[in-house]
């Protein structure tokens, strides 16, 4: 459980990278913490919050699609927190 808290905070801090900064970093520091998020997934999938956070990041990137179903994957999460 450590561990995956500790993933969805460093995925949080390379969020927060992206709103920081411009041009091919922004982009670098997104794909950072969608793969954060892809790990915390794998550690506890009942958890609702990865899938919240990579619906940000999808939407972000102007994927709504992709948004809008893994914001319905965290509201059907067992834990959605």
């Amino acid at each position: 459980v450590l561990a995956h808290k500790y993933l969805l905070c460093l995925g949080d801090l390379q969020r927060y990278r992206h709103q920081l900064t411009d041009g091919p970093l922004a982009e670098a520091a997104l794909q950072a913490a969608e793969t954060y998020y892809h790990q915390a997934q794998g550690l506890c999938p009942k958890n609702g919050r990865c899938y919240n956070q990579l619906a940000l990041v999808a939407w972000k990137r102007h994927h709504k699609f992709e948004s809008a179903y893994n914001y319905s994957r965290a509201l059907m999460a067992s834990n959605p927190q």
